[in-house]
């Protein structure tokens, strides 16, 4: 009898047994994350929410760089998968103090505080050398990191972290050489986002970006500050570049869905110009940005030309579009016309022409079958220069004697030679200086103050390293009034 109910138990477990495997798993999401599995020789360090990955190799670099992933916010106690932008050639990680970086962690940060596109897993490779990010006749380098990304971190990262598969949940954002090595990553098709923040393209790379086949669902983001590049013909070559770039891809994109540009008016160069440029196209990509156009403001680049003298030989014609959701883009007509005809199409831009005559001229266009222009008056001559005047209240406390100087990225102001520009001080308010200097119509650049030295250059109130003032040489007169928090050693 016992052998009896042995045998009826067993058979029991046995049937049972199938239905307990069926059962779901329950899923401990707050257990800790697992480390992403190493390959030979490969190093990964936690501090916070970031990973260090040391040492990754790939074949088709020939060589190894050091990736760095910063993880959303939430996700170690989460189910969730996240979209993941790839940031190739951009120092994003680097700690504040150390080496030029851009914070992307405080982007973010940003937009997580809107909804939704914070929420994304953040991969920066550390630049290795300018030939990585090469676009020319052959693709260069460009070419070769596409693969790299495609064939060895893209298939890493998607398979040890949660990170959304497929390129409509990846996006690229370069800057500089890596801004046009992500155009021609797009479009070859491994991106369906794309931000290139202030893309340096020659002719021989646009022919390569242009060479390829945009999907079309893509979304192309480019972007200049109005005060990058070489000063010529009245007008920085930043946002004539820029121009050229938005105008070419249009014979490809349709601007909306496809394309946007953005001018920074603000003037902000440098990494912490390209953070707050940054959160733009990420909102574009996932933040569920509302793109209902609600107004279109024409503009030109100047109000004012010489026939005489040529000044400014260059002006650029564009609209700023604001969305539902608040985002902007600047849109740079490929055809527009000057009436009287005193202004020749080239590219992005308007020449002087000459013969012209004195007098006002109407530049105009479309965009989406509605019209917008703007005037520029042409006169005999303008100043072929612009009179900057400083206004600068000084911290308190500064010894009898300190001298206050304007260094800044343009030859007038030293090209950052830290005591260029000698303010004078006030007698009556020793914390007031004064002085000038006279800069190129149309010439833009950055600039701080110092106390003769980088050691003692301005700081924020937390002592911080300020970024650098932006000024534009746009008008005959252009007056700066600012304070300093403090200076460096004082």
């Amino acid at each position: 009898m016992r052998l009896f109910f042995i045998f009826i138990w067993l058979l029991s477990a046995l049937a049972v047994q199938p239905l307990l495997a069926a059962q779901p798993q329950s899923e401990n999401v707050l257990a800790p994350r697992p480390k992403p599995d190493a390959f030979s020789g490969l190093h990964i360090y936690e501090r916070g929410d970031m990973n260090t990955i040391t040492r990754f190799y790939s074949p088709a670099l020939g060589g190894t760089r050091t990736v760095r992933v910063l993880l959303p916010e939430g996700y170690d106690g989460s189910r969730e998968s996240y979209p993941t932008v790839y940031f190739p050639g951009i120092r994003i990680f680097s700690w504040p103090g150390k080496e030029p970086y851009v914070p992307v962690s405080g982007v973010m940060a940003e937009l997580r505080a809107r909804g939704g596109a914070g929420k994304a897993l953040a991969v920066g490779i550390d630049p290795a050398s300018s030939g990585d990010f090469a676009v020319g006749a052959s693709s260069g380098g460009a070419k070769a990191y596409a693969e790299f990304l495609s064939r060895d971190l893209i298939p890493y990262i998607e398979t040890n972290y949660r990170a959304l598969p497929g390129a409509g949940s990846r996006a690229v954002a370069g800057a500089f050489s890596s801004g046009a090595a992500a155009l021609y990553m797009a479009s070859r098709g491994g991106f369906l986002n794309c931000a290139a923040l202030s893309p340096k393209l020659d002719a021989a790379g646009l022919s390569a970006v242009l060479s390829g086949s945009f999907p079309p669902e893509v979304k192309i983001w480019i972007d200049a500050s109005l005060l990058e590049g070489e000063y010529g013909r009245g007008i920085m070559s930043g946002p004539v570049e820029m121009a050229a770039v938005e105008v070419a891809l249009l014979d490809k994109l349709v601007y909306g869905k496809n394309l946007l540009a953005y001018a920074d008016r603000s003037g902000v160069y440098g990494e912490r110009g390209l953070a707050r440029r940054l959160s733009r196209p990420l909102r574009w990509f996932f933040g569920g940005e509302d793109m209902r156009l609600v107004s279109l403001k024409p503009a030109a680049s100047s109000a004012e030309a010489g026939v005489k003298n040529l000044m400014p030989e260059t002006v650029l014609l564009s609209a700023r579009l604001s969305f539902a959701g608040g985002l902007e883009a600047d849109y740079i007509p490929p055809t527009a016309r000057s009436s009287p005809p005193y202004f020749v199409r080239d590219g992005g831009v308007f020449r002087l022409a000459h013969g012209a005559e004195p007098g006002p001229v109407i530049l105009s266009a479309q965009y989406e079958g509605q019209p917008f222009s703007a005037q520029v008056l042409l006169k005999k001559t303008v100043p072929a220069e612009s009179a900057v005047s400083f206004r600068l209240i000084a911290p308190p406390g500064l010894p009898a004697g300190t001298r206050v100087f304007v260094s800044g990225s343009l030859p007038q102001f030293g090209s950052w030679k830290a005591d260029a520009v000698e303010l004078s001080r006030d007698s009556a308010n020793r914390r007031l200086y004064r002085g000038s200097v006279k800069l190129p119509r149309g010439a833009g650049g950055t600039f701080k103050f110092t106390l003769g030295s980088w050691a003692r250059a301005e700081k924020d109130a937390s002592g911080e390293d300020t970024a650098g003032r932006p000024v534009l040489a746009d008008s005959e007169r252009v007056e700066i009034s600012a304070s300093v928090d403090k200076f460096g050693g004082h």
